[in-house]
């Protein structure tokens, strides 16, 4: 009877993202992990977010001049409400698949030499988020630049970001930087708020709510999320409690209140509400609103 074999145990993949650090925006747009070696630049504005990680901040300014001869790996990304790279008709639409057309042509576009989609794209679901991703590779005479480039819709939220790697050696820098792009978490829009924005006199009523108790929490999500709406409205939802406006605002808004039902047009999506506001409580005007999935936001007055 031959003597028994010694079967030996399987070898654990090792877990590349274990160290990852962690990124958070502070206006709650993104969050993501990256590698601790590698660097993170981030422009954070109130509704948007600019993301660049890198392997080598010097490399990578040189694969943004098409110099595609450095080894880097990198996860570069946009996350807002309104991205200027996007049309409007696919930002209304909220179609992941057809904003990362407009991508791929705007890469084309913009001679990038040999630009070229690779396998398959994939299209799901995750976390609330809807995504598109497509891999590609871009060559020219200094090199290759691989990766895959994504887009990402959580509500009105919408991002792309482009993860890959160039240069001698980019086998090892693309699971990294396609770990960190797995990682990319967009946050939904609006966060959870104390306002009804379910009827267009319900996002009115917040405005009143905000300047009677002088809790402007509620107002930064109340403006159109596509940034349709006129530079009054805006006003409204960028005031902070120390804003110099905040007495004015105040003074014309906390008397506020309704001045009939409110009329949405035929296709439903816009409304108008008129309202009393001033000192007094006595001037009449009429707030137009917007419906995006299912919520009415601030568009002009």
């Amino acid at each position: 009877m031959p003597p028994p074999t010694n079967t030996p145990a399987p070898t654990a993949t090792p877990d590349i993202t274990a160290n990852f650090q962690t990124f958070a925006d502070s206006f709650g747009h993104v969050s993501l992990q990256y590698p601790p070696e590698w660097t993170l630049d981030a422009i954070e504005e109130t509704d948007r977010v600019q993301i660049l990680i890198a392997s080598d901040q010097e490399g990578f300014a040189k694969v943004t001049d098409e110099d595609y001869s450095q080894p880097v790996g990198f996860l570069v990304g946009e996350v807002g409400l309104a991205l200027d790279l996007f049309s409007v008709s696919a930002r209304r639409s909220g179609d992941p698949e057809r904003m990362l057309d407009e991508a791929i042509e705007h890469m084309r576009d913009d001679a990038i030499e040999n630009f070229t989609p690779v396998g398959e794209r994939s299209v799901g679901e995750r976390d609330g988020m809807r995504f598109a991703s497509q891999g590609f590779e871009a060559n020219n005479a200094s090199g290759t630049h691989q990766g895959t480039m994504t887009t990402i819709v959580n509500g009105t939220r919408i991002a792309l970001f482009i993860s890959g790697a160039t240069g001698p050696g980019a086998d090892a820098y693309l699971p990294l930087a396609q770990a960190a792009m797995d990682s990319v978490v967009v946050h939904p829009w609006p966060p959870e708020v104390q306002a009804d924005l379910s009827t267009p006199e319900g996002t009115l009523e917040a405005v009143f709510e905000a300047a009677r108790t002088g809790d402007f929490t509620a107002l930064a999500v109340l403006c159109d999320p596509l940034r349709e709406n006129d530079r009054d409205t805006q006003r409204i939802c960028d005031l902070t409690a120390d804003d110099p406006l905040r007495a004015s605002f105040v003074e014309y808004f906390s008397s506020g209140k309704l001045n009939g039902e409110a009329v949405i047009s035929a296709d439903g999506n816009t409304a108008e509400v008129p309202f009393l506001f001033g000192p007094n409580g006595d001037q009449e005007e009429t707030m137009r609103l917007i419906k995006r999935n299912g919520k009415w936001y601030l568009l002009d007055y």
